[in-house]
């Protein structure tokens, strides 16, 4: 496991830690239904995934919290806050997205759940009847990187950041993203996060569930950090 201390350190500020329900059982219809959506969107030779999903999954496979910093800073630099306020706003964003990191790696060191390609390999002996085998030749279309699937890291680098901005300006506050020479542009957090929570089931990296979850422990971490640090 990559950086498995990362859950261990001193948590940035003194908050709660989000309770959360852990992943779905391996034998429920909704571990299937995730299992299935997944397994036909997120290989690599997807034929059921769209041209535009295959692009916004390959966008955020980037630095998600490096970008959006770089965003932010463009559009503050555009729309000035003043000193005082710039300050408190992006303390607030690094506390959240450490603190919240710092709780997602605990939660994969301590609950290790396998990854879609380990999933979708056992699908004809994982005890779910509703799950589809598929040949071991399944890969998902973003490369796995060396830690859990639960919860997810990128919804815990996304939604506190976008939780933070949006209680400070609003939902429809606008952001270009810029990766490389790619740019997307978003005129309300809301739908980036939408393009972000769903690039990593596209890109077969995780099921709903760990994103819905990493999203639920983001935006609540980072209410938690904006009570604390104001």
């Amino acid at each position: 496991m990559a950086l498995p201390w990362l859950g261990f350190v001193d948590p940035v500020v003194d908050v709660e830690p989000i309770a959360l329900d852990g992943p779905d059982a391996i034998t429920s219809r909704a571990y299937a239904r995730d299992y299935e959506e997944v397994r036909r969107l997120g290989s690599g030779d997807s034929t059921k995934r769209r041209a535009k999903q295959t692009a916004i999954s390959q966008f955020f496979a980037a630095n998600a919290p490096l970008t959006y910093r770089n965003a932010a800073c463009d559009l503050l630099d555009a729309e000035p806050l003043g000193l005082l306020s710039t300050t408190r706003l992006f303390a607030q964003i690094d506390a959240a997205v450490a603190t919240a990191m710092i709780e997602t790696w605990r939660l994969k060191y301590e609950v290790g759940f396998w990854r879609l390609f380990q999933a979708i390999a056992a699908g004809a002996v994982d005890g779910n009847a509703r799950t589809r085998p598929h040949p071991t030749t399944w890969v998902p279309l973003i490369a796995n990187p060396a830690y859990s699937d639960y919860t997810s890291g990128h919804a815990a680098g996304t939604a506190p950041f976008a939780e933070v901005l949006r209680r400070t300006l609003g939902n429809r506050t606008p952001l270009v993203l810029e990766f490389g020479d790619v740019e997307r542009r978003y005129t309300t957090l809301s739908a980036l996060e939408y393009d972000a929570f769903h690039a990593r089931i596209w890109g077969g990296l995780h099921f709903r569930d760990a994103m819905e979850d990493g999203y639920r422990l983001g935006h609540a971490t980072a209410r938690q950090v904006m009570r604390t640090l104001h």
